[in-house]
């Protein structure tokens, strides 16, 4: 089973070969205790050593097709936040699928989400986008994965009843209420 088939598996209530695990994105001064710790001297090395099925990736620096090609922000027309995105003029889910890397099942919305912005305001400007996106997902059979960097208590039940099926909102001294 690799990293895909498990944590599909996991999310979908179906049985896996192990536990699904990620890293994460340790702050830059934990690396060396993990490398020596761990006997590693690279994050790849540490990753596949632990058997990490999720890879963290910043397309301008850390991800490298093979054919050169760039990925997601890096391949819009423009330079300003209002421009389309890679998707902008996509007519069909074929053209998602066929993109080439990463693979955008599962999309990470964290950067839309900041908890310290009121429920009532997520209600009015995030939710009802946001279940467009979660209906076009599950119209095309896939799972919904949220990540997000912070507190997101206040508004997971709302988030399940947008058709979330897993949540990774790991932080360490994140708000608990």
């Amino acid at each position: 089973m690799n990293s895909r088939q498990r944590i599909k598996s996991i999310i979908a209530g179906k049985s896996a070969d192990r536990c699904g695990f990620w890293l994460g994105n340790p702050h830059p001064d934990s690396w060396q205790a993990l490398h020596q710790y761990f006997g590693t001297s690279s994050e790849e090395e540490l990753r596949l050593l632990l058997k990490d099925d999720f890879h963290w990736i910043t397309p301008w620096d850390a991800y490298h097709h093979p054919e050169g090609k760039p990925v997601f922000d890096m391949q819009k027309p423009g330079k300003t936040l209002s421009e389309g995105g890679v998707f902008a003029d996509t007519v069909s889910i074929k053209e998602v699928e066929n993109f080439d890397c990463p693979n955008p099942e599962y999309l990470d919305f964290s950067r839309y989400i900041d908890i310290l912005v009121s429920p009532e305001l997520f209600n009015e400007f995030i939710f009802p986008y946001f279940k467009e996106l979660t209906d076009l997902g599950r119209e095309f059979n896939k799972q919904i994965i949220l990540h997000s960097c912070g507190s997101i208590f206040r508004v997971m039940d709302d988030l399940i009843g947008l058709g979330v099926n897993a949540f990774h909102p790991l932080q360490a001294k994140a708000a608990r209420e």
